[in-house]
């Protein structure tokens, strides 16, 4: 059986040969490339930081937001909890991390509320008057250095009970008008929260720190 299967090939064999000397020869053919270029699968990345839109009527929201004085003042409080109660506990009370997810009808909502719109124009006339008056202040500085400030948990630069007095003192001295310098390290990944483990034993969270959602802004040429 194996010799006619050699016996097919030798045919199959002939059969090309004979094809190839039929093939007439050009010996001016002009041969044209076309270079083409490998492509490659190469992701192109670009940041992009989509803010919040606010209704003008509530542009004020923005502002309070965006100036720790709310957080001691419960009238603030109040109305940034009344936005969304679910949100404002899931968000850990950041009312900056707050607007960011409330929705365009849930503003549409609160711009054509006159109770919600009366109690802010209420709580910023309050805040314009405190900054206004801090206008005044003509004492010497007076320059606090600390390795951690608890203002808020949202802004977390402490990590234990002195911070949250070195935060009071600070509260303090705004609202007496004393004019005051603070030094802190803001570091990307900080003590967020601290919890007891199975055995009884006091473990910390580490959390990492969203610049976005926190009120501070770069220190430009210090």
């Amino acid at each position: 059986m194996i010799s006619y299967y050699k016996k097919a090939y030798q045919i199959a064999i002939d059969k090309i040969n004979e094809r190839i000397d039929e093939i007439p020869v050009v010996e001016d053919e002009q041969w044209s490339f076309i270079e083409k270029k490998a492509a490659t699968n190469v992701p192109n990345w670009i940041s992009v930081i989509i803010h919040r839109s606010i209704p003008a009527k509530l542009s004020a929201l923005e502002e309070l937001a965006n100036n720790l004085w709310w957080c001691w003042n419960e009238e603030a409080v109040d109305l940034f909890k009344s936005i969304d109660p679910l949100q404002w506990m899931l968000t850990r009370h950041n009312p900056i991390a707050l607007l960011d997810k409330i929705s365009l009808n849930r503003y549409k909502e609160l711009e054509n509320d006159e109770e919600f719109v009366a109690r802010l124009a209420a709580v910023y006339a309050k805040f314009s008057q405190y900054m206004e008056e801090k206008k005044q202040m003509n004492d010497p500085s007076i320059a606090y250095f600390s390795m951690e400030y608890g203002l808020h948990a949202s802004l977390k630069i402490y990590s234990g009970g002195l911070g949250v007095l070195a935060g009071d003192y600070l509260k303090e001295a705004s609202d007496k008008k004393r004019r005051s310098r603070v030094s802190v390290c803001c570091i990307v990944t900080v003590i967020s929260r601290k919890k007891f483990s199975a055995a009884g034993n006091q473990e910390a969270e580490y959390e990492a720190q969203d610049f976005t959602k926190i009120p501070v802004s770069p220190a430009l040429g210090c």
